[in-house]
C-alpha cells in the first residue's frame, strides 16, 4: 500500500444486539475472516439497493482528486472489484475513523457495513455500523438504506423483534416521508415475532400494515397473504385462511401476492381432500438416502476443535484432504490469544461463524440453515442427502455436539447420525431425533449462534485456491484480528496480551488472584500450545509454494512458532507453580516479564511475516 495506515481496534460485538450499542470513532472494527456472499440477501429480498450503482461509480468520478480520502476510497474500491475484501473493508474503515467529516465517509462506512453483511457473515456488526452512519451522518441520503438493512437483520439474522421494533420506532421519526419503507420495516417485525412464536403479536402487526399502509400496494397484500397463513397454520381456521386467500386473488389478481395465494390455496384444496397414499408412499422413498463411507468427526476437547473436526471430515467426504493446522490457521485460531479468568475455553472460540469461511477458503459453495424443529428442517437436511453432501450440524439437547447428519429413511422413520468419536453411524428413531433437537446453543463458540442450532453443508466446488494465497489471506487477517479489543466480551490480540501482563503483576499482591491465574494457566496452557503448534506445521508446509526469495521468512517463522508453544508450555507450568506456592513469592515479576516479551515477539513475527509474504 502507498499509504502509511496504523489499523484501529477492533471490538467484536456482544452475545446480544441492542440498537444504543454502536461503535465509537475509537473502535470502529476492521475484519478478522471472510465468508461466502449470499447473494439476493437484503431488506425484504430487494434487489441491491440502489446507491451502490453510485459508490460503484464514483471512483471514476474521483480520477482528478487527490484527497488522502480519495486516493483510499479509490483504492478500496479497487480492492472490492478484485474481490480482495480484507483489503476494502480495511481503507473504508480507515476513512470513516480519520476522516469522518469527508464528504465520503458515509459511504465507506455504508459499503463497511455491507461487506460485514455479505462477505463476513457478521449481522452484528453490520446493524451496528448501520446505526452508526444513521446516527453520525443523519442528513445522508444512505439512511433509509441503512435502517433497512439494520430491520432486516435485526428480524432475519440476529432473531430479536425487540430490537426490530425499537429501529421502526426509529424509522418512523427519522424518514416518516417513505411509507414503502416503513410498510416493509413493519413486514420484517410480523416475521420476527412469528419466528419467535409471538403470534398474536404478529397477527397484530400485519393487521397494523394493512391499516396504516393501505397505500402501499404490495406491502399490504402481502400483509393479508401472511395473515392468511397465520390463520390456517398456527390459529387453526382452515377456512377463514381459505376464504381470506380467495378475497386476496379476486381484490388484487396481478399482484406478487395474489400469485403466492394461488399456490397456497392449491396446496391447502389438495391436504385438505387428503393425498392418497400409494402417492404419499411414493414421495417419501425418493427422500430416503443413507450416505456411506462418510469420514468421521474426531473427539476434541473443545467444542471449537469439534467443529474444525466435523468441518474436515465434510472436506474430505467432498473429495478435499485438509490438514487440521491448516484449519485452525485459516479460521485464525493458530495465532489467537483472548483472555477470560472465568471461562478459560474462551481461549479458542471463533470471532465469527468459521463454517462459510472454511468453505470459501478451499472453493466451496455452502448451505447454511436454522430450524427451530426437527420437522422443520427434515426436508433440507433430506434434500442435502440427496446431493451426496452429509450436513453438519449442531444437535443434543441437554449437551449439544457437532454432528453429521448422513442419513434418513422416512417410511421406516429413522434418521442416521455419526456423533463425535464414532467410526460408524448411529441409527435413531425420527422421535427421538426430533426430542433431541437442540433448544439452546450450547457452548457460545461464536456469536450470533442459534439458540436453536446451526446445520451446514458444503455444495459444488467452483475451484481449488492456491495453498500460499490461502495462507497470505490468513496472515492478513490475524494481524487485523491483533488490533480488536475482544472476543465476546474477553480481551482479546494485542490487549490479551497487554491483560496477561497487568494479571501477573496483580498476582504478586492478590492470593485470591493468583490462584485463579494458576488454575486458567493450567487450562489454557494446552490450547495456545497447540494453536502454536498449529501455526508452525502450517507454515512449514506451505513454504514450497512460496517464491525462493520469500521461503526463508516462512521457514523462520515456522521455527519460532514452534519455539513459541515451548514458551508457553514452560510459561503455563511456572504459573501454575507460582500459584500454588505457599507464602509471598518473588516469582510473578519474572513471569509478567516472560509473558511481556513473549506477546511482543509473537506480535513481531505475525505482523513481519504478513508484510513479508502478503500479496
Amino acid at each position: 500500500m502507498s499509504e502509511s495506515l496504523t489499523p484501529c481496534p477492533l471490538p467484536l460485538q456482544g452475545r446480544e444486539f441492542r440498537t444504543e450499542a454502536v461503535p465509537a470513532p475509537s473502535e470502529l472494527p476492521l475484519p478478522c475472516s471472510a465468508h461466502g456472499t449470499r447473494a439476493g440477501r437484503g431488506p425484504a429480498g430487494e434487489a441491491p439497493c440502489r446507491y451502490l450503482l453510485l459508490l460503484l461509480v464514483l471512483p471514476l468520478l474521483l480520477t482528478g482528486c487527490s484527497t488522502r480520502a480519495q486516493r483510499i476510497y479509490r483504492r478500496a474500491e479497487a480492492s472490492f472489484a478484485q474481490q480482495k475484501y480484507d483489503l476494502a473493508a480495511y481503507d473504508y474503515a480507515v476513512i470513516v475513523r480519520d476522516m469522518p467529516k469527508d464528504p465520503l465517509a458515509d459511504m465507506a462506512l455504508y459499503k463497511l457495513a455491507y461487506l460485514y453483511r455479505e462477505h463476513y457473515s457478521d449481522p452484528a456488526m453490520a446493524a451496528r455500523l448501520y446505526q452508526r452512519l444513521v446516527q453520525e451522518y443523519p442528513q445522508s441520503q444512505l439512511v433509509g438504506d441503512a435502517l433497512s438493512y439494520t430491520v432486516y437483520l435485526q428480524a432475519r439474522e440476529l432473531q430479536n423483534p425487540v430490537a426490530v421494533l425499537q429501529t421502526c420506532q426509529q424509522m418512523e421519526q427519522l424518514v416518516p416521508d417513505k411509507p414503502g419503507l416503513l410498510a416493509r420495516a413493519r413486514l420484517e417485525l410480523a416475521g420476527a415475532y412469528q419466528r419467535s412464536n409471538q403470534i398474536n403479536l404478529a397477527v397484530q402487526t400485519l393487521e397494523q400494515v394493512r391499516k396504516d399502509y393501505a397505500g402501499e400496494a404490495d406491502s399490504s397484500t402481502e400483509a393479508y397473504y401472511r395473515l392468511a397463513l397465520l390463520h390456517r397454520d398456527y390459529l387453526d381456521k382452515q377456512q377463514d385462511a381459505a376464504r381470506m386467500l380467495e378475497t386476496l386473488i379476486k381484490s388484487h389478481p396481478d399482484s406478487a401476492a395474489a400469485a403466492k395465494a394461488r399456490q397456497a390455496l392449491g396446496w391447502q384444496y389438495y391436504t385438505l381432500k387428503n393425498v392418497e397414499e400409494k402417492q404419499r408412499q411414493e414421495e417419501l422413498k425418493k427422500l430416503a438416502r443413507v450416505l456411506p463411507n462418510v469420514p468421521a468427526i474426531n473427539a476434541q476437547s473443545h467444542p471449537s476443535l469439534e467443529l474444525l473436526s466435523g468441518l474436515q471430515s465434510l472436506l474430505a467426504q467432498a473429495g478435499t484432504q485438509t490438514s487440521f493446522a491448516d484449519l485452525m490457521v485459516v479460521t485464525g485460531l493458530a495465532f489467537q490469544t483472548v483472555v477470560s479468568w472465568e471461562h478459560p475455553g474462551q481461549a479458542l472460540f471463533f470471532g465469527r461463524n468459521p463454517m462459510p469461511q472454511v468453505a470459501e477458503a478451499w472453493g466451496f459453495g455452502y448451505n447454511a440453515w436454522t430450524f427451530a424443529s426437527a420437522q422443520e428442517g427434515m426436508l433440507a437436511l433430506a434434500n442435502s442427502l440427496a446431493q451426496g453432501r452429509p450436513v453438519l450440524m449442531l444437535y443434543g439437547r441437554s449437551t449439544p455436539h457437532w454432528c453429521l447428519f448422513v442419513g434418513y429413511q422416512p417410511l421406516e422413520q429413522q434418521t442416521y447420525v455419526l456423533k463425535p468419536g464414532q467410526r460408524k453411524y448411529s441409527v435413531v428413531a425420527a422421535t427421538a431425533f426430533t426430542a433431541a433437537w437442540p433448544q439452546k446453543a450450547g457452548a457460545q463458540i461464536f456469536t450470533p449462534l442459534p439458540a436453536t442450532g446451526y446445520q451446514f453443508a458444503l455444495t459444488q466446488r467452483a475451484g481449488e485456491p492456491a495453498h500460499a494465497q490461502m495462507l497470505r489471506t490468513a496472515l492478513l487477517r490475524a494481524v487485523m484480528a491483533l488490533d480488536q479489543t475482544e472476543l465476546l466480551g474477553a480481551p482479546a490480540g494485542k490487549a490479551g496480551y497487554a491483560e496477561i501482563g497487568r494479571r501477573l503483576e496483580a498476582c504478586a499482591q492478590d492470593a485470591e488472584a493468583a490462584e485463579q491465574t494458576g488454575k486458567w494457566a493450567t487450562a489454557v496452557t494446552p490450547m495456545l500450545v497447540r494453536a502454536r503448534q498449529a501455526a508452525a506445521a502450517s507454515l512449514q508446509a506451505a513454504t514450497p509454494e512460496f517464491p525462493a526469495e520469500q521461503q526463508p521468512a516462512l521457514q523462520e517463522a515456522a521455527d519460532r512458532y514452534r519455539q513459541f508453544a515451548d514458551r508457553w508450555q514452560a510459561l503455563g507450568t511456572k504459573i501454575s507453580a507460582a500459584a500454588a506456592a505457599t507464602g509471598p513469592t518473588g516469582d510473578w515479576k519474572t513471569l509478567r516479564e516472560e509473558a511481556e516479551a513473549l506477546g511482543t515477539e509473537e506480535q513481531q513475527t505475525l505482523r513481519s511475516l504478513s508484510a513479508t509474504v502478503g500479496g
